[in-house]
């Protein structure tokens, strides 16, 4: 929460808050289901989570300490002779008192022109109400682009960092140069404030006649106009495509002459340059002279009072504007996570694949359970269909006999004989149909499964194209993880319970589950197949008065009733025996609730991370 009281700790309380929530979304993780893909997912979230919290924790370490807090670091830089250390000079004697003007060294910093006099940076502290300006002087500019002085790029890489606001000073009517610009521009802080600072030469002469030479003042002022037309336009075009939004304004003004008229005090009429500077006091004395001794109006034609009103402006304002630079970087850093290679634009794009990612779950869920309800279909109509192949075919062999065998007729003691003479037949062929149908609802189950399998490869591949298209990279499929396909993993499952050995065990328990078995006796070790033959056939031998064609319709009349019953028993008999083998229970148990609950717990845990994804970018928005 902010507090207008002290901008400074609720800048550092908001990097906590930032920081104290990411915390927590890394700790969430913890509790997320662990699932093979919701693990990789998870290591991407928490190098996002790695990536926010190393930056968010660089911007709070950053934040000026509370005696720096007040601190308006100005940094002046430029080439070798533009006049930083003369301007620094100035500014330091329009803000000092009596005592330090006759303490200082006024002067010892400015180069005679014969090389750089500035070898380090070198810091002024300058008191102003409740903030400090500090005027920093850099060394001339030109070993850093001609790469000579690796350590001194980084001292001037490291003033310019620190830096609210920098003037770049351009000196003896010279232009910026582009490639000093943007060798400097990569060195400062988004929120430093640039101001570009033309340093106009023109020199006071020792022996002036004005109806000759004219004022020293229109040479002055003609000699800034001629500059502020010629270069502005250009030169602010440079600066502005150079450095951008930290760009502000243009200053023309001559730093030597404000130097000059703030080292005098005229109270005692007494220049307070060092005397081992004669050369700078004999300048002094000549523009002393150009203006009839009015330093003030020295100081007021060198236009210094400009730089002045920025400068106090800056250090008065310097906590307001440290609490908005500060506020700008948070809004910088939270806009930058939702830039294209932004934290969370990564989140919310792996947000985004997890969902079509769950939509492709579903899809193979609808897909699996579409699948194994066909199975059970199948499996369901087994009994039924054999019963009715069985009647079909033994139905019609009875029918042969009872026209060739029989004399048209049909009795109990013949059917007894029949079912026994067939007995071992009628156990292979429904042995053999129950395997063929089994075997047919398998195969057709595992096709089903590698069609899901197949479309699921297939739009992953598509998916995957399309994250590199995008330059993203996730993970891959969790089926191919587990280095199977559905079908594949349907069969082993179910393993041996349904191959043909143990088919065989099940249909020998067909006749054993029930009924009436009058042929078990009559088959050693063989199936019975008791419940195909009702307790009481009542058959009657039928009377020949009837006529032989009528006779043998009512024996296949009998025959096909008989057979009828046959149908019901055996189909009642393999319901039950498939029923207790449950061959769909086995499927279900060993893919199908696999496969489920992996879906469902795949989904759980994705939903979490969408949710904790939405969350965050939600906290983030309150920007």
């Amino acid at each position: 929460m902010m507090t207008m009281n002290d901008p400074r700790q609720s800048i550092l309380q908001t990097y906590e808050r930032i920081e104290d929530r990411l915390t927590a979304l890394s700790m969430k993780l913890d509790t997320i289901i662990d699932t093979e893909m919701s693990n990789v997912h998870k290591q991407e979230i928490r190098a996002q989570i790695a990536r926010m919290q190393q930056d968010f924790r660089a911007a709070r370490w950053a934040v000026p300490d509370r005696n720096e807090w007040c601190v308006c670091n100005v940094a002046f830089f430029g080439e070798t002779t533009a006049g930083k250390s003369t301007l620094i000079e100035a500014l330091r004697l329009h803000w000092a008192d009596n005592a330090q003007k006759y303490t200082e060294q006024w002067g010892s910093s400015i180069g005679s022109g014969a090389g750089d006099c500035t070898k380090e940076p070198i810091a002024y502290d300058v008191r102003l109400g409740s903030g400090i300006l500090r005027l920093i002087d850099l060394p001339g500019i030109e070993g850093v682009l001609e790469e000579q002085n690796p350590e001194f790029s980084t001292k001037l890489e490291d003033a310019l960092r620190t830096a609210n606001v920098i003037l770049y000073l351009v000196g003896n009517g010279k232009k910026p140069e582009r490639g000093t610009i943007a060798k400097v521009a990569q060195y400062l802080r988004q929120d430093a404030r640039v101001y570009a600072v033309y340093n106009v030469h023109c020199p006071a002469k020792a022996e002036r006649i004005p109806e000759i030479d004219g004022s020293y003042i229109d040479e002055l002022y003609a000699e800034m106009k001629h500059i502020q037309c010629a270069m502005e336009e250009q030169a602010r075009k440079i600066l502005a495509d150079r450095l951008g939004e930290s760009f502000e304004d243009i200053y023309v003004m001559n730093a030597h002459l404000a130097f000059m008229g703030a080292a005098y005090d005229p109270l005692f009429g007494l220049s307070v340059i060092m005397p081992e500077r004669s050369t700078l006091r004999q300048e002094q004395e000549s523009y002393a002279r150009e203006f009839a001794g009015d330093t003030d109006a020295m100081r007021a034609s060198a236009r210094l009072d400009m730089i002045v009103d920025l400068l106090q402006d800056r250090a008065a304002r310097i906590q307001e504007l440290q609490a908005e630079q500060q506020t700008q970087r948070i809004r910088r850093l939270i806009d930058g996570l939702f830039g294209s290679a932004g934290a969370l634009s990564i989140l919310q794009s792996l947000a985004e694949q997890m969902q079509r990612e769950q939509c492709e779950y579903y899809g193979a869920q609808i897909n699996v359970n579409a699948a194994t309800f066909q199975f059970e279909q199948r499996i369901t109509a087994i009994p039924r269909t054999v019963a009715s192949k069985f009647r079909t075919k033994y139905q019609d062999l009875m029918y042969d006999c009872i026209e060739k065998h029989w004399d048209g007729t049909i009795d109990e003691r013949r059917v007894r004989q029949f079912m026994k003479e067939h007995a071992e037949e009628m156990r292979g062929f429904v042995a053999e149909a129950v395997q063929q149908k089994i075997n047919e609802a398998l195969s057709r189950l595992m096709e089903e499964y590698e069609a899901v399998w197949a479309d699921f490869e297939r739009k992953e591949a598509m998916e995957q194209t399309r994250l590199q298209t995008l330059g993203l990279h996730f993970t891959g499929s969790g089926f191919q993880a587990q280095g199977h396909g559905l079908g594949t993993f349907v069969m082993n499952g179910l393993g041996a319970a349904v191959g043909g050995a143990a088919m065989r065990e099940i249909l020998f328990a067909v006749a054993k589950k029930g009924g009436a078995n009058l042929l078990a006796g009559l088959v050693k070790g063989g199936m019975g197949l008791g419940p195909f033959i009702a307790m009481n056939v009542g058959f009657e031998v039928l009377k020949h008065i009837l006529g032989a064609e009528s006779q043998t319709s009512k024996a296949k009349a009998a025959a096909c009733k008989f057979f009828e019953r046959q149908e019901t028993a055996l189909a009642d008999d393999l319901y039950r025996v498939l029923d207790e083998l449950d061959l769909v229970g086995q499927v279900n148990k060993s893919y199908y609730d696999v496969f489920t609950n992996m879906v469902e717990r795949q989904d759980r845990a994705y939903q979490q991370m969408i949710d904790e994804i939405e969350d965050l970018s939600a906290f983030f928005c309150w920007r």
